[in-house]
C-alpha cells in the first residue's frame, strides 16, 4: 500500500491499531480479573478445608474434656463445632462443584467427617449413660485417631491438588499476561510508527502548500504590479493622447459653432466632444489618478471621492489629518486601491446611501477605514473571509493581497447595519509628520478639483 498517495489509509490503520490496543488492554484486564478470581477460589477451598479440620479437632477436644470431667457445659462447644462443620462441608461442596477430582475427595472428606462425628457421639452418649469404662472409651479413641489420620490424609491430598491447580493457574496467567503485553507493545509501537509517518507526510504536504501559497502570493503581487503599470500606462495614453485629441476636436467644433451659430449640428458635436473629454478624463483618473504620483494620497483620494459621489449619488465623508508622514514606496497606491475597491463595493453591494472614510495616524502606523450603512455581508461569507480568505469576490481578495504585500493587516466587520473595512500599516521610524509637510502644504493650497477643473488642467 502506498501510504504517501493515500495518507488517510495510513491514519485509519494507525487509529485501528490503537483501537485494537484498547480492546487488548480490556481483554488483559478481564484475564487478570478472571485469574484473580480463580486464585481467590483456590484460597477459599484451602481455607474451607482447614476450617473443616479445625472444627473436627474442636469437636474431638470437647468430647475428650467431657469424658474426663463429666462437665455437661462442655457439650455446648461440641454442638457448636458440629453445626459449624455442617456449614463448612456444604460450602466446600459448592466450591468444588466444577472440579470432579476435588469433588470426589470432598465426598470422602464428608464421609470421614460424618463417621468421626458418629464415633464422637457414641463416646459422649456412653459417658452420659454412666456405663462408660476405660476399655470401651480407649477403643472409641483409637477409632477417632484412625479417622483423624484419614482426615489428615484426605486434607493433604486436597491441598496438594489445589496447590497444583493454583500453580498451573499462576503459570497460565503469567504466560497470558506476558503474551498479551508483548502483542500490545508491538501494536502500540506499530501505531506510533504509522502516526509518525503520517505526521511526516502532513508536514511535507504543509511545506508544499506553504511553498505553493508563497508562489501564488508572489505571482499575485507580480500580476498586481503589472496591472498597476498597465493602468498607469493606459491612464497616461488616455490623458495625453486620446484626451488631447478630443480636446483639439472640441476646440475645432467650438470654432465652427462660433462661425456658424445657426448650425445646430456643430453645437451638438461640441457637446458630444465635451462629454467624451469628461468620460476619457474620468476613465483615466479611475485607472490611475495622476495626482497620486504628483502630490500624494490625500488630494487623489479627495478627488476620487468627489467624482465618486457625483457619479453614484452616494454621500461620502472623508476625514484625514492635515499632515501625513512620507509613506513608503507603493503604500499610497495600496491605500488608494483599498479606498477605491471599498467604495466600489459600497456602490455595487451595500445599498447604502452614505459612507464614511477616515485616514488616521497612530503611533508608528497609519490606518484607513471605510464604513457603509447598508445590508452587510451574510454571516457565512464573513466567516469564510475571516477564516480562509475565500468565498468572496475578486475585489476583496485583491485588496487582501495588496495589503499583505505591503506588510499590512486587513479586517472586515459586517452585520445587518453595515460593513466596515479597515487596513493598518506600520510606518518606519524615520517617517515623521514633518517629512510630509511640504506635500501637505501643497495639497492644502489646492482646491479640491472638480470635473470641470480637471478638464481645464488638461
Amino acid at each position: 500500500m502506498r501510504f504517501r498517495s493515500h495518507p488517510q489509509q495510513l491514519f485509519s490503520t494507525a487509529v485501528t491499531l490503537i483501537a485494537m490496543s484498547g480492546v487488548i488492554a480490556a481483554a488483559t484486564m478481564y484475564v487478570l480479573f478472571a485469574s484473580e478470581r480463580r486464585l481467590r477460589h483456590s484460597y477459599q477451598v484451602q481455607l474451607s478445608i482447614a476450617r473443616i479440620g479445625a472444627d473436627l479437632a474442636r469437636a474431638g477436644r470437647s468430647r475428650t474434656a467431657f469424658v474426663d470431667s463429666g462437665d455437661r457445659r462442655l457439650l455446648a462447644n461440641y454442638e457448636s463445632a458440629r453445626t459449624a462443620l455442617q456449614g463448612e462441608l456444604k460450602q466446600l461442596q459448592s466450591l468444588l462443584a466444577d472440579n470432579p477430582q476435588q469433588e470426589a475427595l470432598c465426598s470422602l472428606m464428608e464421609a470421614n467427617a460424618h463417621e468421626r462425628l458418629r464415633v464422637l457421639k457414641d463416646s459422649i452418649d456412653l459417658a452420659q449413660s454412666g456405663q462408660s469404662d476405660l476399655a470401651t472409651q480407649a477403643r472409641l479413641t483409637s477409632q477417632i485417631v484412625a479417622l483423624a489420620v484419614e482426615t489428615a490424609q484426605i486434607s493433604d491430598q486436597m491441598h496438594e491438588a489445589e496447590e497444583l491447580l493454583l500453580q498451573k493457574r499462576r503459570e497460565l496467567t503469567y504466560t497470558l499476561f506476558v503474551a498479551i503485553l508483548v502483542v500490545l507493545l508491538a501494536i502500540l509501537i506499530l501505531a506510533v510508527v504509522l502516526l509518525r509517518k503520517y505526521y511526516h507526510l502532513l508536514a511535507a504536504e504543509l511545506l508544499e502548500r506553504r511553498a505553493a501559497e508563497q508562489n501564488a502570493q508572489l505571482l499575485s503581487t507580480a500580476l498586481m504590479k503589472a496591472q498597476d503599470e498597465e493602468r498607469r500606462k493606459f491612464s497616461r495614453e488616455l490623458h495625453d493622447s486620446l484626451g488631447q485629441t478630443l480636446v483639439g476636436a472640441k476646440m475645432v467644433a467650438d470654432q465652427l459653432h462660433r462661425r456658424m451659430p445657426q448650425d445646430t449640428l456643430s453645437a451638438e458635436l461640441s457637446e458630444m466632444l465635451e462629454s467624451a473629454v469628461n468620460e476619457t478624463r474620468t476613465l483615466s483618473h479611475l485607472l490611475h489618478p495622476p495626482l497620486l504620483d504628483e502630490i500624494g494620497f490625500v488630494v487623489a483620494a479627495r478627488e476620487f471621492i468627489d467624482n465618486f459621489s457625483k457619479r453614484t449619488g452616494i454621500a461620502v465623508s472623508f476625514d484625514c489629518p492635515e499632515r501625513l508622514p512620507k509613506l513608503p514606496r507603493n503604500m499610497d497606491l495600496t491605500l488608494f486601491r483599498v479606498l477605491q475597491e471599498a467604495l466600489t463595493n459600497v456602490h455595487r453591494h451595500s445599498e447604502s446611501a452614505k459612507a464614511d472614510a477616515a485616514l488616521t495616524l497612530r503611533k508608528g502606523g497609519i490606518n484607513l477605514q471605510v464604513t457603509d450603512y447598508g445590508v452587510g455581508m451574510s454571516p457565512a461569507t464573513l466567516r469564510k473571509l475571516q477564516t480562509t480568505g475565500t468565498g468572496v469576490g475578486v475585489g476583496l481578495a485583491g485588496m487582501r493581497g495588496r495589503v499583505k504585500e505591503q506588510g499590512g493587516r486587513l479586517a472586515v466587520a459586517s452585520d445587518n447595519h453595515g460593513t466596515t473595512i479597515s487596513v493598518s500599516f506600520d510606518l518606519p521610524q524615520e517617517s515623521t509628520a514633518d517629512s510630509g509637510s511640504e506635500t501637505d502644504g501643497l495639497a492644502a493650497s489646492l482646491e479640491q478639483p472638480s470635473e470641470s477643473g480637471a478638464a481645464r488642467s488638461s
